[in-house]
């Protein structure tokens, strides 16, 4: 299982959390091509469920919950329960997204596992769009995100503790949450792994993946890429040709 308890606690908060994050799906929908598209990882559809105007849309998850509430607001998304590293669907799509950060939860081996099997289900001539950022500068201690209320009372003040292994190889993450609900408190933590990658070793993973990067940004606008300054890459991905490979 690569989601950690995170999940257990944000998917019934997801929406609140994450849900006015639009810049991302403003990137893709100016770049998707064809009538089909795959979201690897879609959460509660967030993304997938922005691309109304695509006729073909699946959105793929491990977890039942997030799914569950996707297709509470758009039936139209066809959901598929599985892993990313070895799902399998009977079709080719257009386009596939792993968007934000997704990629960043699985090692360097999982990560050529994930592109390998988004290759086998995107078209001769489909793209794959990846969405991750940069390796961070870490503050210290105690880092406030940011509250959320809702209407009927509900209150998320949201926090996280971020530290590197000895290596730097993993980044380890403990989240806070201070829940004032129905006049109750509690408080939630939860803890995540990540990952990071910067775009050399991004590229390397892709071609052992048998893709080539068609193009990279350095942000949702579709500015340039600076791998020292950029706080995210955009990668737009493509099979690669036989002598690439």
């Amino acid at each position: 299982m690569y989601r950690n308890s995170i999940y257990d606690i944000e998917w019934k908060y997801y929406d609140i959390l994450y849900g006015n994050i639009i810049d991302d799906v403003e990137f893709y929908r100016s770049r998707l091509i064809g009538d089909s598209v795959l979201e690897i990882m879609c959460g509660t559809g967030r993304i997938i469920s922005s691309f109304k105007n695509m006729k073909i849309r699946y959105g793929l998850d491990i977890d039942e919950r997030m799914l569950s509430m996707m297709n509470s607001k758009d039936k139209d998304v066809v959901a598929i329960r599985g892993d990313a590293r070895d799902f399998s669907i009977d079709r080719k799509f257009d386009n596939i997204i792993i968007g934000l950060n997704s990629i960043l939860l699985f090692d360097r081996g999982e990560k050529i596992r994930v592109l390998k099997n988004a290759s086998r289900h995107i078209k001769e001539s489909g793209i794959i769009f990846l969405d991750a950022i940069m390796p961070p500068e870490l503050e210290e201690g105690i880092v406030y995100l940011g509250d959320y209320k809702v209407k009927g009372g509900l209150e998320i003040y949201r926090y996280f503790v971020p530290y590197f292994s000895d290596d730097m190889k993993i980044l380890h993450i403990k989240y806070i949450y201070d829940i004032f609900e129905m006049g109750g408190y509690r408080r939630e933590t939860a803890d995540l792994q990540l990952f990071p990658v910067n775009y050399q070793e991004m590229r390397d993973i892709a071609r052992e993946a048998g893709l080539r990067i068609r193009r990279v940004y350095g942000g949702y606008s579709g500015g340039k890429f600076y791998p020292e300054k950029s706080e995210r890459m955009l990668l737009i991905m493509e099979k690669a040709k036989d002598h690439e490979r």
